[in-house]
């Protein structure tokens, strides 16, 4: 079986495939939460391996990846769909996403108020952005590069500075939302 291998780990594709269930299974509650019109542009900001880019773009969203690391992708069949780049300059047009995904990505950025910025900047005026961060109480903290840990008290201030409004907050993964 031929083995893929990205940043200091390797995969072979049955691997693959169980993380890609996996991280769809984790964020579930909050994919749902994007609105159903197919018109819904939507960017996976650190989209990493692309397992929740595919999976949108299988359901037939109209979605794209951006990632520092063009390697992570390259298993992927996701040509024209995926930009590489660096959140705290995005190379996209002004009022032009309706739903950015965040998923596990501040915390790697030396300034993620700089990318909040940006992602403002690309979201239209009724856009959303969908965020998870571990906390300081979060059982992977301490990884090496994990660099911007920050306490929902420091985050929900600052995106609310930004023009965003916050409406759900919580530190239960996977997200078990209230009807």
């Amino acid at each position: 079986m031929r083995k893929l291998k990205f940043h200091s780990y390797s995969f072979d594709r049955d691997s693959l495939v169980a993380q890609r269930e996996a991280c769809v299974k984790w964020y579930r509650t909050m994919l749902d939460l994007i609105p159903r019109e197919p018109s819904v542009k939507i960017l996976d900001l650190g989209c990493g391996h692309g397992h929740i880019l595919s999976y949108l773009r299988e359901k037939g969203r109209d979605a794209y990846g951006l990632d520092i690391n063009a390697d992570s992708l390259k298993h992927r069949n996701l040509k024209g769909y995926f930009v590489c780049g660096d959140a705290h300059n995005l190379p996209l047009r002004d009022n032009s996403l309706d739903v950015v995904l965040a998923f596990e990505l501040v915390e790697h950025l030396k300034e993620p108020r700089r990318a909040l910025e940006e992602i403002r900047r690309i979201l239209k005026r009724r856009g959303i952005l969908l965020l998870t961060s571990p906390t300081p109480k979060s059982k992977s903290v301490n990884q090496p590069n994990h660099i911007s840990i920050r306490r929902r008290e420091d985050w929900v201030p600052l995106l609310r500075g930004l023009g965003f409004k916050v409406k759900i907050v919580t530190y239960k993964y996977p997200i078990q939302l209230g009807v």
